[in-house]
């Protein structure tokens, strides 16, 4: 009985930088920036990234399980990168608590969430957060906008 070999594939994918967006590529480094903002992504060695035109080529020879994902992966960033400069994404949390009545602050300077009081702890839990958020706090809701998906 032959045993069939594991074949593996080339994949490539082109993404198209809408206008208005602006991308540079060095060392594996994607740097896109529109009106002011910039994001920058590190892409795997086993990745090749090239820019022709308004295109990002992204490409993978021979690619095995591990590859595919990676290929996958940075692919997915540059999609979110690019869908974040069009519209901000948006999320929306709720402070829950049973007992203990905690608080959560913003602090906008520091780019700080302070939480006291979380589960009867005598000193507050300090989150640090990226400097390019808007946060939104009406107790018990919290809206967080940013461009940058992470």
């Amino acid at each position: 009985m032959d045993k069939k070999k594991a074949t593996r594939r080339d994949f490539m994918e082109e993404i198209i930088i809408p206008s208005g967006i602006e991308a540079n590529i060095e060392d594996n480094i994607i740097t896109l920036s529109k009106s002011g903002k910039e994001m920058k992504r590190k892409i795997d060695g086993e990745i090749k990234v090239k820019k022709e035109g308004d295109k990002i080529i992204l490409s993978v020879n021979k690619a095995r399980k591990n590859e595919k994902k990676k290929f996958g992966t940075a692919a997915g960033h540059i999609k979110n990168i690019i869908a974040g400069f069009n519209e901000p994404f948006e999320y929306s949390l709720e402070i829950c608590n049973v007992h203990f009545p905690m608080t959560v602050t913003f602090d906008k300077a520091k780019s700080q969430f302070i939480i006291k009081n979380l589960l009867g702890e005598k000193h507050p839990r300090i989150v640090e957060v990226n400097k390019n958020i808007e946060v939104e706090i009406k107790a018990p809701n919290i809206k967080i906008k940013s461009n940058d998906i992470e």
